[in-house]
C-alpha cells in the first residue's frame, strides 16, 4: 500500500496500537501536515524519543488527531503550518498544537540537505 492512500482512520488506529505497544512508553509522537514537515522535523528531532509521523488530510486532520488522542497519551503533539491563521488574525490556541510559518525555511533547508 502506497503512503498517499492511507486514510485518516487508518492512519489513527495505527497511531492508537504505536503507542500502546510497550516499547512507545515514554516516546514523543509529533504529528504533522505533509512529507515535507516530515523530512525536516526527522532531522531536527531525536529520533530515538520522538516519532515524527504524517496525518493525512492536512492541518486540521492534525489538529482532530492530536485531540483525539491527547486524552489517552501525553506525549503527543501536533504542529502546523500557520498559513493565513496569523496573516487573517485568527488566534489557534489548542493543548499541544505548535503553529509554524516557516515553509519557506523548510523548503531551504531540505534542499541543502
Amino acid at each position: 500500500m502506497n503512503r498517499r492512500d492511507i486514510t485518516y482512520q487508518e492512519k489513527l488506529t495505527e497511531l492508537r496500537l504505536d503507542i500502546s505497544h510497550p516499547n512507545s512508553q515514554g516516546i514523543n509522537f509529533v504529528l504533522v501536515e505533509g512529507e515535507s514537515d516530515i523530512r525536516i522535523f526527522r532531522k531536527l528531532l531525536n529520533e530515538t524519543t520522538c516519532k515524527v509521523e504524517q496525518v493525512p488530510g492536512g492541518n486540521i486532520k492534525v489538529i482532530e488527531c492530536v485531540q483525539t488522542l491527547l486524552p489517552t497519551y501525553r506525549y503527543i503533539l501536533g504542529i502546523r503550518d500557520a498559513e493565513f491563521l496569523r496573516l487573517e488574525s485568527q488566534p489557534l490556541q489548542l493543548e499541544n498544537i505548535f503553529l509554524t510559518d516557516m515553509h519557506d525555511f523548510e523548503t531551504t533547508m531540505l534542499a541543502s540537505k
